[in-house]
């Protein structure tokens, strides 16, 4: 904006001592923090430049953003009674990792100001602001809020990952299965219901599926509640909470009618830690990751077989699963190799299916994974000159995958995707990506947060090579769909023609 800044410090200085000027001050780490989960709420806001509104009183400041998710920020505390409200885009321009204040005051109609020191040089900044009867009311708190079960929130995180970003039959959303306890998200090609845990609710609700449930500023450790309004499920995450609109009038998916029965089932693979170890370092490296459906063939006849060959290129690669179980008949079929890792991501070890052309079924005491085969017709048979490789021969490999908490990206980009009625297609289906901090600077916190940022551009690293994979496939595919419709047009042109 165009006032000068000594204009505005000279005036608000004059206010305050008048009594008439709005005086808020938060940390440097705080306004990070606020920044990393309201900015992957603001995505879905219709707002094109979302507002914070703070709020300082006998109980402490609270700090709101009104998206499509509502999420308000408590610091335990007695200020004066002060509210303010500032533009999100603010927050970039004066976080840090340090514990250094920001003063945040109305220096009149229609500007907040900011002053704060970097590397000890005072800085100054006015902010356009709104009248806080201008924004919309922030959603109601429930009356009770109830603990729930740890894991709830990584449960959340994993269902975001599944869920589609696409609204048909809502898959968009996540369902929360009051009367079962039950957290449930697909995407049309993977299905994960996570059960054991107990909502103060019996009723089935949907609520948007959001990345924010994999920040990491959201501590699970510090205890986490859930309470239900009529319109909102709400979320307490220590000094977070989160207010969850209820879509009333979704459709999701019947989950009953898609995950198979475990007692069907006439195969079952046990997949050894270590063999899970060998898969999820070598699958990405397999050939054939840049084409159009990024599929791998899996062989469970005697022993596990994973087969993987460039479109054109190459002999085929087979991975050989040494230690893994198998029981049932033999069984051949193809599978995006995308779905695979991320059943081994999850942690799942048992697998069970009919035959080569039914839903697989991951499972565990709690959790059912459910994914689509791509269909066994182009599957690839056992080679004589196949490039062969023994789990048992790597011995770099001492412990399986671990499931962890991954931070989420702020922007999706969109892949499309195809249901088919309520149940699982056959197509592609992905984890997204974890998040850098995106600030190119080296973390304070000594060796330790230096190894710690080290270990997490590695998983960024690794988790945008795959989603680049992805990008790939849907792009040579909506290629292949253009030049279906272009030939299609061409032979109805030569049909008119003979007509004519």
């Amino acid at each position: 904006m165009g006032t000068n800044r000594f204009t505005i410090y000279l005036t608000c200085a004059q206010n305050r001592k008048k009594g008439r000027c709005s005086l808020i001050q938060i940390s440097r780490s705080l306004a990070r923090q606020l920044r990393a989960v309201f900015r992957r709420l603001a995505g879905r806001s219709a707002p094109i430049h979302p507002v914070l509104s703070l709020h300082a009183g006998k109980d402490g400041i609270r700090i709101r953003l009104n998206a499509d998710i509502a999420a308000e920020f408590h610091q335990a505390g007695s200020y004066a009674e002060e509210v303010l409200t500032l533009p999100l885009a603010a927050l970039a321009n004066f976080e840090g990792r340090t514990d250094a204040l920001v003063e945040l005051e109305t220096a009149r109609s229609g500007v907040t100001l900011a002053r704060w020191a970097d590397s000890g040089v005072p800085q100054v900044k006015g902010y356009d602001s709104q009248e806080l009867d201008s924004l919309a009311k922030f959603p109601d708190s429930p009356e009770t809020m109830t603990p729930i079960e740890p894991g709830f929130m990584m449960a959340l995180e994993d269902a975001s990952h599944s869920a589609s970003s696409a609204s048909r039959y809502a898959t968009d959303h996540i369902q929360l299965r009051g009367h079962t306890g039950q957290v449930i998200a697909t995407d049309g090609h993977e299905l994960l219901l996570q059960s054991g845990f107990h909502f103060p609710f019996s009723e089935d609700v949907l609520i948007l599926n959001t990345p924010v449930f994999g920040c990491r500023e959201l501590d699970p450790d510090s205890g986490v509640r859930i309470g239900r309004t009529a319109t909102h499920v709400t979320i307490q995450i220590g000094s977070w909470t989160l207010h969850l609109p209820i879509n009333p009038d979704g459709r999701f998916p019947q989950a009953e009618q898609i995950v198979p029965s475990p007692s069907a089932a006439l195969i079952h693979w046990r997949i050894d830690a270590a063999d899970a170890a060998f898969l999820a370092k070598t699958l990405p490296k397999l050939p054939g990751g840049g084409d159009e459906d990024s599929a791998v063939t899996v062989d469970l006849n005697g022993q596990a077989a994973i087969r993987a060959k460039a479109e054109g290129e190459g002999p085929v690669t087979e991975l050989i699963l040494a230690r893994s179980q198998l029981t049932g008949p033999p069984a051949r079929f193809r599978i995006d190799r995308l779905l695979l890792a991320r059943a081994v991501h999850l942690g799942f070890r048992e697998v069970a299916l009919v035959n080569g052309d039914s839903p697989i079924l991951c499972k565990d005491e709690r959790r059912q994974f459910v994914v689509m085969p791509l269909g066994k017709d182009s599957a690839l048979p056992p080679s004589k000159n196949a490039l062969r490789i023994a789990s048992t021969q790597d011995a770099s490999l001492s412990k399986p995958p671990q499931h962890e908490r991954r931070s989420t990206t702020v922007e999706e980009s969109p892949v499309p995707t195809a249901t088919s009625g309520d149940g699982l297609t056959n197509g592609d289906g992905a984890p997204h990506p974890p998040e850098s901090n995106g600030q190119g600077k080296t973390p304070g916190g000594g060796i330790n947060a230096v190894i710690a940022e080290v270990e997490e551009l590695k998983n960024v690293l690794r988790d945008a090579y795959g989603r680049t994979s992805k990008l790939a496939t849907a792009i040579r595919r909506q290629k292949k769909q253009a030049q279906a419709v272009q030939a299609t047009l061409a032979s109805l042109r030569q049909l008119q023609h003979v007509e004519g």
